[in-house]
């Protein structure tokens, strides 16, 4: 039986300006629970804005977005795991690749000792071994793949994912796109955008295309 769908996410006559210039304009369409959504669109069209008017990282300057418990009611927040881009993280913070992980964990309630969940997430991603080396020491794969295990060690229900594809080489592309589906396969609602959608398209609900102002929903 198929899992009962509603809404979690809702953007409703929402738009975005910089500096005067309108990025966004427009934007109605509703997250469903397990929905994995796939956003693609030219460079500089939108898309890392539209992720962070969902993840209310910024505010629309019209309209709103709103989060929705299953019976329908707002609530302020979403147990969210979220990867950036790699180029909005300074890999050379003398952290080591544990510490990004736990840090993910830092204020929440898991069942489980939290640096097993943590080890746990590294070796999802093939890190198990460099738990211990400092970012900075990291290739750009392997940073990539350390910013994944931190969005999914607290084991969210909605996973937001910016070119989460960027730097990996194609096994561990392979990697990535088996992690995705098996967390879309436990009901986990996903977000991804994407300028390499091919890997994703056999598992995607709902693809939207964003360019500026307009965003549409593709067949």
């Amino acid at each position: 039986m198929e899992p009962q769908k509603y809404p979690i996410i809702r953007l409703h006559n929402v738009a975005k300006a910089w500096d005067g210039h309108e990025t966004l304009a427009s934007i109605d369409f509703e997250v469903n629970k397990g929905d994995f959504i796939l956003i693609t669109g030219p460079n500089g069209g939108g898309k890392t804005t539209l992720l962070k008017l969902m993840l209310k990282l910024t505010h629309p300057t019209s309209g709103n977005v709103t989060y929705l418990t299953p019976e329908g009611e707002c609530t302020s927040s979403l147990p969210i795991g979220y990867l950036p881009q790699k180029s909005a993280v300074d890999s050379k913070f003398p952290i080591t690749v544990r510490e990004v992980v736990a840090s993910a964990l830092l204020g929440k309630r898991m069942h489980g000792d939290k640096r097993s969940i943590a080890k746990e997430a590294l070796q999802t991603v093939g890190l198990g071994l460099e738990a211990d080396r400092p970012l900075g020491e990291l290739s750009g794969g392997q940073v990539q793949r350390a910013l994944l295990a931190r969005a999914i060690v607290s084991r969210p229900s909605v996973l937001v994912l910016d070119e989460p594809m960027s730097y990996l080489d194609p096994h561990y592309r392979d990697v990535v796109t088996g992690i995705l589906q098996q967390m879309k396969e436990g009901g986990t609602t996903i977000i991804v955008v994407s300028h390499d959608p091919g890997p994703l398209m056999p598992m995607t609900d709902v693809h939207l295309s964003v360019d500026r102002q307009a965003c549409r929903m593709l067949p």
